[in-house]
């Protein structure tokens, strides 16, 4: 094996390798722009996606008022020639 000194090394080094990296990618300047990157892959822009599900819930919405509108005819008439 080796000597105190050896040891005291490789204890230093075990020690010292993770709390360095720890360190180093807690610091926002070191990945912030990397960070940035990789949320706009991840999460692209949704105005064009937002847009299209308000036009399909507006369409949706119509015809639902339709339908209720075609209902209520229908019920009404039914009413009338009781």
């Amino acid at each position: 094996m080796g000597t105190w000194r050896l040891e005291a090394l490789r204890v230093a080094i075990y020690m010292t390798f993770p709390v360095g990296t720890f360190w180093w990618f807690n610091q926002p300047e070191n990945f912030e722009d990397w960070l940035i990157e990789q949320r706009k892959l991840m999460f692209p822009d949704s105005r064009k996606g937002r847009e299209a599900i308000n036009r399909t819930r507006a369409l949706l919405e119509k015809r639902r008022a339709e339908r209720m509108d075609a209902e209520l005819k229908r019920i009404e008439a039914e009413r009338v020639g009781q």
